[in-house]
């Protein structure tokens, strides 16, 4: 069950690192901010695959992202 929570900060790190890439790469600015974010994500993800006895697949990860919010709401 950690892996599954690793995976869900893997991916929302992820998603919020994009806007950040695009506003730097759009202003000409550095985009040191969104790369350490990418990476955190990135090592997040690899860290879940490495826990998750049989790692993730592509198609499994809405499943995980309803079972862990399942668990918060209920």
């Amino acid at each position: 069950m950690v892996a599954d929570y690793f995976l869900i900060v893997g991916v929302a790190v992820g998603i919020i690192a994009l806007p950040s890439l695009l506003n730097a790469l759009t202003e000409s600015r550095k985009p040191s901010a969104a790369l350490a974010m990418a990476a955190m994500s990135l090592s997040c993800i690899a860290l879940a695959n490495a826990l998750h006895p049989v790692g993730y697949k592509f198609t499994q990860v809405p499943g995980v992202f309803a079972r862990v919010f399942g668990q918060f709401v209920f």
